[in-house]
Parts: structure tokens; sequence; C-alpha cells
């Protein structure tokens, strides 16, 4: 989870989650109830979950944002 902490860090992980496209394929409520579970309450348990969507998130911007 220490990828994620900082500020520049946080901006860049919301710019990849919250992703507008993105977020037409992952509802963005969804993405909303794991980044507040880590930023709020159990970090480590949630890295995965976050580490996750980001990848997700990387993937769909490679393979369907520009299609």
């Amino acid at each position: 989870e220490l990828q994620f902490l900082g500020d520049a860090n946080e901006k860049h992980l919301k710019h990849y989650l919250f992703d507008a496209h993105f977020n037409q394929w992952i509802p963005e409520f969804i993405i909303k109830e794991v980044y507040q579970d880590f930023k709020q309450g159990d970090a480590v348990g949630s890295s995965h979950a976050v580490s996750m969507l980001l990848t997700l998130s990387l993937w769909y911007q490679q393979n369907f944002k520009n299609s």
C-alpha cells in the first residue's frame, strides 16, 4: 500500500480510478467504497482491491478507451 501514499501518488491514483470512461465499466460507487475503506479504514486489507482496480483501469485505458 505504500505506493499509494503521498499527495502526488494519491493524485495519480484518483486520476485512474475515477476516470469517467473507466467508471462506465466499473461503477464509481464500487470504486468509492473501496477507496474510502483504503483511506479511512483498513489500508492494508483494502490495498489489494485498490491495486486490482488500478490494474483494471490501466488495462481498460490500453484496450478500450480509444476504441
